[in-house]
């Protein structure tokens, strides 16, 4: 049969998405309100001039001329010439060198010696611009407090860079390892902007780190495990980029994930049921990849879930009846996938649920008559093989009228 892929806006009450656009601010939006963002000059840091390693001959007293400088003068005519160490300040080394002595200028870090941690802060900004803007306009600038940098918020005392808040800012270029030495960061907001490459494992490090939104670029690769590491994370948004690979079975290990969107990418493997340990999770949002295999029965212990969208992917087996134990839960998308078996009449216990999206599957068998006890304002049921008749009150839910060829029942019917 021909499976009718289902999209979140084809079975998403309006309510429920007023919903998660509120958590989703919460969680990853709360930067907006610590960032004063100044535009100010550019000033780039100029390279140190490294010495030439072959030294200028000296002239010879005779009246004959030298044809060519040699590194040496010997009288050996087949010595090989002695060559000078390699310089000290290697290229990485020596541009460190220049970031560290603008960012302790006194202008960008007020009183540098007694606040170290801020000036490494802002050598590390630094050292990230370039990479970070590509061809975009990136106004950090020694000569300015790095209180006044675009997208830059400092706290705490002694202070350090707690938020970097650049979406939409039309970034090119790709994320920076060494944004990973922002050890007191707690905001990184990069989306909606046009990045590409990998994650830097490096984000890993990031001990004190409460959001991470780089969702809507072009990024590509893997998700870093290293991220399992972030034990403070509340919210991360990847979506909307071209990652790949499997789910890191790390990220069950962040314990106070609220958030974790990683839709729209291509990701496959199956769904690690290490997420069933995020007892604090409100939103998953797994839609629109590549993820095959079951879905894990574990996702059913996530007593606070709220939504939990994984549309759109290449799952099989049955819809396992433990989802009905999230009793807090107001969206569930399963459509356009290739899942089989009848409807769980446990869905009839999800008594806060407002969406239901079941189109484009394999289901089969009657629909539960306890789905009519539910409080649907959007239900998606076509492109599946369901018989007998449909609670009479879920007629009003459905989406655009489509009752898959099934006829209305009394809700209390067999």
């Amino acid at each position: 049969m021909t499976r009718t892929k289902l999209r979140l806006s084809d079975a998403t009450p309006a309510k429920s998405f007023a919903a998660i656009s509120a958590l989703a601010a919460v969680c990853l939006a709360l930067v907006a309100a610590c960032a004063d963002p100044t535009p100010i000059a550019t000033l780039a840091p100029t390279a140190t001039p490294v010495p030439s390693a072959t030294p200028t001959a000296t002239p010879t007293p005779t009246a004959t001329p030298i044809p060519a400088p040699t590194a040496t003068l010997t009288p050996e005519p087949t010595a090989t010439p002695t060559p000078l160490p390699t310089p000290t300040p290697t290229a990485t080394l020596a541009a460190t060198t220049i970031y560290e002595t603008g960012c302790s200028n006194g202008a960008a870090v007020p009183n540098p010696s007694s606040n170290p941690g801020l000036v490494s802060d802002c050598v590390a900004l630094m050292e990230s611009k370039d990479i970070l803007r590509g061809t975009a306009s990136l106004d950090w600038d020694y000569g300015k407090p790095i209180t006044t940098w675009e997208g830059i918020a400092v706290g705490g005392a002694p202070q350090r860079v707690a938020n970097v808040e650049l979406q939409d800012k039309g970034l090119t270029g790709a994320l920076p390892s060494s944004l990973g030495n922002l050890s007191n960061l707690e905001f990184l907001s990069l989306s909606r902007n046009g990045l590409s490459g990998g994650i830097p494992p490096e984000l890993g490090a990031l001990s004190n780190l409460l959001g991470l939104d780089i969702s809507e670029n072009g990024l590509s690769g893997s998700i870093p495990p290293e991220f399992g590491d972030l034990s403070n994370l509340l919210g991360i948004g990847l979506g909307g980029n071209g990652l790949s690979g499997s789910i890191p079975p790390e990220l069950g290990d962040i314990s106070n994930l609220r958030v974790l969107d990683i839709s729209g990418n291509g990701l496959s493997g199956s769904i690690p049921p290490e997420l069933g340990n995020l007892s604090q999770l409100t939103l998953l949002l797994l839609s629109s990849n590549e993820l095959s295999g079951s879905i894990p029965p574990e996702l059913g212990a996530l007593s606070k879930l709220e939504t939990l969208d994984i549309a759109d992917n290449e799952l099989i087996g049955s819809i396992p009846p433990e989802l009905g134990a999230l009793s807090n839960l107001y969206g569930l998308y399963l459509g356009a996938n290739g899942l089989s078996g009848s409807i769980p009449p446990e869905l009839g216990n999800l008594s806060n649920l407002l969406g239901l999206g079941l189109s484009g599957n394999e289901l089969s068998g009657n629909i539960p008559p306890e789905l009519g006890d539910l409080p649907l304002l959007a239900l998606g049921l076509s492109g599946n093989d369901l018989s007998g008749c449909l609670p009479a009150a879920l007629q009003w839910a459905l989406v655009d009228g489509d009752a898959a060829g099934l006829s209305f029942c009394d809700a209390t019917a067999p």
